[in-house]
């Protein structure tokens, strides 16, 4: 498979929507004049599309859409309404505006990116993922924040470029390092192997390794090892006979928990498995191995596995990209101006995030 087609197939979308971090405690779940919060509307949908927060360019973030924004995070975070002190809420409204502009700018970029591609499939799932959040939080509920269908349906439809623009980013710097680890990987040879273990330490019922009180694994005694040896050299000569499959002799000794596929490049182990693994050819079944983990048996399913190099070089370019994401964002936020706009304070102030937290607990949306 070639490389630029496996970074298409491994790029993962970029959730938008509920990626800010933070919030704190204190503060009781009445309003100041002691009257609770809950299901009363604190702003109307018409006031909310009417009240502009800020703008970048011509495109203007409504007090709604920042609601919306709010009631995600806090859903997301499952924050309790005695967790949203005056200095957290002050935190919270500086992340929510910062990550509104960053998006902002995206969508405003991505309406003028004549080569992006946005597919009538992504439109059409954005609109059943609004009707879920819709239906999810409730007509009423919503409607206490000036949040509307309407509202809802633009946010995630403009979500859709805003991802759009940033996976293509990622694409694009993939595309640029790839070179760099086509060269670094080069002389790497990757291959497939099955394995299985007759593990050192004791397991549970459940497959996990028992731990003393210290959290150290427990080993196993020398009597018992002695056993997993006898054991491991069975399984090597059935496997090695052909007498069943690796597959089904790790199920049959009940080791599945610990034994599996490993893909990786020749010299990445310690040299006793690396002598191993070098020597074997495709089917070839190896001798027990021991090793600090316990003794092992080897299967060679492929000796040179350049589809997974090629992933692992994609995969490198991706990473890679990603680190470099932030540095991209931040020179897009430059362009279009973002430390020029202003930002109407008092109504960021206003927006009442413990009402959000104290209705999303009483009606046990978590």
């Amino acid at each position: 498979m070639k490389i630029r087609k496996i970074i298409s197939l491994i790029l993962v979308s970029v959730m938008t929507l509920g990626l800010l971090v933070g919030c704190g405690n204190d503060a009781s779940t009445t309003s100041g004049e002691g009257v609770s919060l809950v299901g009363e509307k604190i702003v109307s949908a018409e006031e909310a599309k009417k009240t502009v927060v800020f703008t970048v360019e011509e495109e203007e973030v409504t007090l709604d859409e920042m609601y919306l924004y709010y009631i995600q995070y806090l859903f997301n975070n499952k924050v309790a309404p005695e967790a949203m002190n005056e200095a957290k809420k002050a935190d919270l409204d500086s992340k929510v505006v910062s990550q509104m502009m960053v998006e902002t700018v995206e969508y405003l970029l991505a309406l003028q990116m004549e080569e992006l591609e946005i597919s009538e499939e992504d439109l059409e799932q954005s609109k059943v993922s609004a009707d879920n959040f819709y239906n999810f939080f409730g007509k009423e509920m919503l409607a206490n924040y000036g949040v509307d269908k309407d509202t809802v349906d633009e946010l995630f439809r403009k979500q859709v470029y805003v991802t759009a623009v940033t996976n293509k980013a990622i694409r694009d710097l993939s595309e640029s390092n790839l070179e760099q680890y086509e060269a670094e990987y080069k002389d790497l040879k990757f291959h497939s192997i099955t394995y299985a273990l007759f593990p050192s330490v004791e397991y549970d019922e459940e497959g996990k390794a028992v731990t003393d009180e210290e959290g150290k694994n427990v080993a196993l005694s020398d009597q018992a090892m002695k056993e997993q040896l006898a054991k491991a050299k069975e399984l090597q000569k059935k496997a090695a006979s052909g007498e069943k499959t690796m597959e089904e002799l790790i199920e049959e000794y009940g080791i599945s928990h610990c034994s599996g596929v490993e893909r990786n490049y020749e010299g990445a182990y310690v040299e006793e498995l690396n002598e191993v693994v070098k020597s074997l050819e495709e089917g070839d079944v190896s001798a027990v191995i021991q090793t600090d983990a316990g003794y092992m048996i080897a299967r060679m399913d492929k000796k040179n596995d350049q589809e997974y190099k090629d992933y692992m070089i994609s995969y490198a370019a991706q990473q890679m990209a990603k680190s470099l994401l932030p540095k991209m964002q931040e020179k897009w936020s430059q362009q279009a101006g973002l430390d020029k706009v202003v930002v109407d304070e008092e109504v960021v102030a206003d927006i009442n995030a413990k009402a959000i937290c104290n209705e999303m607990k009483m009606k046990g949306l978590y």
